[in-house]
C-alpha cells in the first residue's frame, strides 16, 4: 500500500549518512534546514559490500538519527523517514532522490573511506548523477585565520 502522500512547501531533502562523524555533521544540517524549510527530512544508507560482508562496523540508522537529531526528531521537521537499502551509496541514494522525488541532498565531504582526494567517492558520484543540488558539508568548522600583527612604527614613503 502506497504512503500518503503530504503537500509540503518544499521537495524533500536527503541526508546520506554513513556513520562517519562528517556525515552526521551533515545530517544535523539537513535536519536544520528540513525544520527551517518545513520539509521532509530522508535519511539514507547504503549498505555496500564491506559493510554487507562484516568488514565495516554496521550503521544502525535509527541510533544515528535520534543521537543527532533528538528524540523528538530532526528538531521539529515535519516528518523524518529513514531508508537503508543494499548497495553502494550513490546508487541508493540517487534512487531515493528519484523515488521521492527531492529537491536537495546533503552528504559529507568525505565518509567512511580512506582515500585522500578532496572528496570522497560518494560525494563525487553524487555531485554528477543526481541532478538536483549536492550540500557537500565540510570536515570540521573552519579554522579563521589569524589577525595580522599590529603595525609597526611609522609606514614607509615612497622614494625614501
Amino acid at each position: 500500500m502506497a504512503e500518503p502522500t503530504v503537500e509540503r512547501a518544499h521537495p524533500p531533502i536527503v541526508a546520506a549518512v554513513d556513520g562517519s562523524e562528517v556525515s552526521r555533521r551533515a545530517l544535523r544540517r539537513a535536519g536544520s534546514l528540513a525544520a527551517a524549510l518545513g520539509a521532509e527530512l530522508i535519511v539514507v544508507h547504503g549498505v555496500g559490500l564491506l559493510e554487507g560482508a562484516g568488514y565495516r562496523d554496521h550503521v544502525e540508522l535509527e541510533e544515528v538519527v535520534i543521537a543527532e537529531l533528538g528524540p523528538e526528531r530532526a528538531h521539529g521537521a515535519p516528518a523524518v523517514r529513514t531508508v537503508v537499502q543494499d548497495g553502494p551509496a550513490a546508487l541508493v541514494v540517487a534512487r531515493v532522490v528519484a523515488d521521492h522525488g527531492a529537491g536537495l541532498v546533503v552528504v559529507g565531504r568525505r565518509g567512511r573511506g580512506r582515500t585522500t582526494n578532496p572528496l570522497g567517492s560518494t560525494t563525487s558520484a553524487l555531485l554528477e548523477t543526481v541532478g538536483v543540488d549536492v550540500l557537500v558539508v565540510a570536515d570540521s568548522p573552519p579554522a579563521l585565520p589569524a589577525p595580522p600583527p599590529p603595525a609597526t612604527g611609522r609606514p614607509a614613503a615612497v622614494g625614501e
